[in-house]
């Protein structure tokens, strides 16, 4: 699976995950300068995504919570 604007870090930067049935793994890469990584859950009625992940750019580390509901 490609993420665009993976983290908010810009519309053409791209992140890229593996999903196997319903776990998302986003495996360690540099995006943009920034060394990301995370992985999620996707519920069994397929409507929510609950991801965690780490971005690192160096000097800072952010570790992120997120969840999307389908609209």
């Amino acid at each position: 699976m490609i993420i665009t604007n993976f983290g908010g870090f810009g519309s053409t930067l791209t992140a890229i995950a593996t999903v196997d049935e319903n776990s998302i793994t986003v495996p360690s890469q540099s995006i943009g300068g920034v060394i990301v990584s995370g992985s999620g859950t996707i519920n069994a009625s397929a409507t929510q995504i609950k991801f965690d992940y780490i971005a690192d750019d160096g000097s800072n580390t952010a570790v992120c919570t997120g969840t999307w509901d389908l609209q």
